[in-house]
């Protein structure tokens, strides 16, 4: 969530960065640096939490047959924002950099919708036992 809501303090001041779009509000250049270093530490966090999530849940599910097409997607979608994320900072020219900042957007964006249909669908009620 964490990473999430950092992304979306960023997507006013990328927007018209990188993406030269007109908007009413975006960061100061002091938040904008602070919450930067933020939302790069959040997505650390998140890809330590994806490999051990790889561990067991993602082997778990892939050979229980449960999801794979849904988890594929939010893998992919992760891969697309970690190599998105690297190309915004190191990528040297400026088209592929704004190509890169507008696809990591689209990609970031997706992740709650993603994540509601991985996971809600097939969340199910426990079980109640009843005296017989």
């Amino acid at each position: 969530l964490s990473l999430f809501v950092t992304g979306m303090m960023l997507a006013p001041t990328t927007l018209a960065l990188k993406l030269e779009w007109s908007v009413p509000w975006r960061l100061s250049s002091d938040w904008h640096i602070g919450m930067s270093a933020m939302h790069v530490t959040f997505s650390f966090m998140t890809l330590i939490y994806i490999g051990t999530l790889w561990t067991i849940h993602m082997r778990s599910g892939w050979g229980k047959r449960k999801n794979q097409i849904t988890g594929l997607i939010m893998l992919l979608i992760f891969l697309t924002l970690t190599l998105t994320g690297l190309g915004i900072y190191y990528l040297g020219d400026e088209s592929l950099s704004k190509y890169a900042s507008g696809m990591h957007l689209i990609a970031g964006i997706s992740i709650p919708l993603c994540f509601g249909l991985h996971y809600i669908p097939h969340k199910r009620p426990a079980k109640k036992i009843y005296p017989k």
